[in-house]
């Protein structure tokens, strides 16, 4: 049997154990309820990371920033409202197709774009693929390539998803950058992107046109005239297109037809500087092969094939999206793709 002195220390230990249980209660219900506040003011407040580019009010998002934020801006809206149209690319797609000529593609469908800033084609894949296997996956998809995003010039090296869907909504609802651009957005909300970059295309392409005036049009085409030539030479043109990124593509046409989701490839305008500087590369050959490459996809009826890479050979710039042409080397206005597709 229990001594007394044993009774005496059950007694004395039980108020006290009671007390640590109901610490470590207050504890665990206090984090928990901060986690479900946090989580509340995200999904209120910014859950994409896109200030001004919420479903479904601004449906043309160029996600550009820390490349986790970009994954969580560019998925959860094509997630949480599926379009039956779905236009994917670079910034060059975001920047250069507006409200108006998204609705003229879509043909009457709802439609949106996403534009992943600087992205080679195997990290678009990466991002694609999820949203096209899908049974709600939308029905047609556009592709807006460009050579670069095959050229082995890995600007977003590492550049990894979060692990599935979870991760997903675990960084838009609890990662503290979420929280910080949500704050963020409630002191300034007339800012576009704040701490993540993320932000509509024309906000984007404005940004851009602002920022060349500012330096001045001579200096934008003199830098970009040599900045495509400085980065193909980091690469071996007799090793391109790059077999990865080739890959990609065929990864995500598999999947698309699987699903029987109609394809267009966009070869969008390109500037008559970036074209001179295959040429001073030598990535003239690479260029060609994998031009012929999307040539035989579309004769096979793999894609619908719009190529309108060297129907430009203006090489002024300007400062205004409602008028055609460039902004810089790389981004041009809607302006200029609608007089192109409507030619």
């Amino acid at each position: 049997m229990p001594s007394s002195a044993d009774k005496q220390a059950a007694a004395e230990s039980g108020p006290a154990e009671a007390a640590w249980q109901r610490f470590w209660r207050i504890v665990i219900a206090t984090a928990l309820a901060g986690a479900v506040a946090i989580a509340a003011l995200n999904a209120l407040v910014d859950p994409t990371g896109a200030v001004h580019a919420r479903w479904p009010d601004a449906p043309i998002l160029c996600a550009e920033g820390p490349r986790g934020d970009i994954w969580v801006a560019a998925t959860l809206p094509v997630r949480l409202d599926p379009p039956a149209v779905l236009v994917a690319g670079t910034s060059r797609v975001a920047v250069g197709i507006d409200q108006a000529l998204l609705d003229q593609l879509a043909d009457g469908r709802t439609a949106r774009i996403v534009g992943l800033a600087g992205a080679r084609m195997a990290e678009l894949a990466r991002w694609l693929i999820p949203l096209v296997d899908r049974a709600d996956a939308p029905q047609r998809l556009i592709l807006g390539l460009d050579y670069a995003m095959f050229a082995g010039i890995d600007r977003r090296a590492g550049a990894t998803p979060p692990a599935g869907p979870g991760a997903i909504w675990m960084r838009a609802l609890l990662h503290p950058d979420a929280t910080l651009a949500s704050l963020n957005a409630l002191v300034s909300p007339d800012d576009c992107a704040l701490s993540r970059g993320n932000r509509s295309g024309g906000d984007r392409g404005r940004s851009i046109a602002a920022a060349a005036a500012a330096r001045g049009w001579d200096a934008v085409r003199t830098d970009a005239a040599g900045a495509p030539a400085a980065r193909l030479r980091q690469t071996d043109a007799a090793a391109l297109p790059d077999a990865e990124d080739m890959a990609a593509l065929d990864a995500v046409l598999t999947v698309a037809r699987a699903r029987g989701i109609a394809v267009a490839v966009l070869l969008p305008p390109v500037h008559p500087v970036q074209r001179a500087a295959l040429t001073a590369t030598g990535h003239g050959s690479a260029f060609r092969r994998w031009h012929d490459h999307l040539s035989g996809l579309a004769r096979s009826g793999t894609v619908a094939l719009t190529d309108l890479g060297a129907a430009v050979d203006d090489d002024r710039l300007i400062d205004d999206l409602s008028r055609p042409g460039f902004l810089d080397p790389i981004h041009f206005t809607p302006a200029l793709l609608r007089r192109l597709i409507n030619k």
